[in-house]
This record gives C-alpha cells, structure tokens and sequence, in this order.
C-alpha cells in the first residue's frame, strides 16, 4: 500500500509539472494519478494508516485499535483525499476548487487536533497521521492562498486566454467573457 501511496503521489506531482510547463500529457497524468490518491486515501485510508495490508485486515490476525483510533484513522483519509481534490482542482483551475481547498483545509485542522488529543498513546500512528496532514496541508495552503491571477500568469500560455479567464476573475458573472472563452477554447482545441 504504501508503494502505490508514494507512486501516485509521485505521478501527481510530475503531473503537476508537466501541465505548468504545458508538456502534452501533463493534464491527463495530473487528473488520474490525483484522483487515484484520493480514491486510496478516502476508502482504504485506514489501513493506510495502520500498515496494514487488505489480507490482514480480514483475516483479523492483527488487533484493530479502540474506536477512537480507527475514526481518527478515517478521518484523516477523509482530510487527506479531500486536500488532494483541492491540488487537482486547484492545479486545473476547474470550478469547485475552492470549495475543496477550505473544505480541506478546514477538515485537517479538526483532523490535527483529534490525531493530538485521541492518539496520545499511538505514538507511530501519530506521526504518519501528522506528518501526511502538515506536508498536504502545506501544499494545499500555499496552492488555494496563491492569487488566482497568479495561476493564471503561470498556467496559461496563451494571451488571449489569459485576458479572458482574468476577465471572468475579475467579474464572474460576465457571462460575454465565458462565451468567448468557451468559443476560444473550442476553436483551439479544433486545431490541435
């Protein structure tokens, strides 16, 4: 588990680069391999945490901890998928960003003081749990505080494109900025 943990957060952030440097394939590499970080973190998060693989979960050969370490456990796969969607949307510059990106950040604070208050005896659970949460919390924090011209000045590579999403920034309900923009990209993507 921990090996697919470390490829896809690997992937994601070449990703990343590649769709900032505007490489082709950059958007597709960011949008799979972010998605399948989430995925992991959300639904098996809790094995994660526990060095636990899916066989010896079933098998019970392992002791599962109180109910408090295994919602704290959970809890922080929640935050951590859910700050992993505000980096890909955020990245992407695709509508809802935001709302992951406070969702998230919001969710990891409450996530730091239950793993600092609940898992006082789990010392090596604490850890992996807190140093996920800050080193997330600290990409996240600096993608969704970043000025959204910022994004814009690095992501687009294009002049026009880049006046017309500043546009839309500037004034969201300029529904004539929109169409364009969506006439725009259509036309470029036509001819690519």
């Amino acid at each position: 588990m921990k090996r697919v943990e470390i490829l896809l957060i690997v992937a994601t952030l070449a990703g990343s680069l590649l769709y900032i440097i505007n490489a082709k394939g950059g958007a597709e590499i960011l949008m799979i391999s972010g998605l399948l970080l989430s995925m992991l973190y959300f639904l098996p998060g809790f094995f994660l945490h526990h060095d636990l693989s899916l066989k010896e979960a079933l098998s019970n050969k392992k002791e599962i901890k109180k109910r408090s370490v295994v919602f704290t456990a959970a809890f922080a796969g929640i935050s951590l998928s859910v700050l992993t969607l505000a980096f890909v949307y955020g990245i992407m510059l695709w509508a809802g960003g935001f709302f992951f990106g406070m969702m998230g950040l919001l969710l990891t604070v409450v996530c730091f003081f239950l793993a600092l208050f609940v898992l006082r005896s789990e010392i090596n659970l604490r850890k992996k749990i807190l140093l996920r949460l800050f080193l997330f919390f600290m990409i996240t924090a600096t993608l969704f505080f970043s000025p959204t011209k910022v994004k814009i000045e690095l992501l687009v590579h294009d002049a026009r494109e880049k006046e017309l999403r500043l546009r839309i920034d500037e004034d969201p309900y300029d529904i004539r900025a929109r169409e364009e923009l969506e006439y725009y990209l259509e036309l470029k993507k036509g001819g690519e």
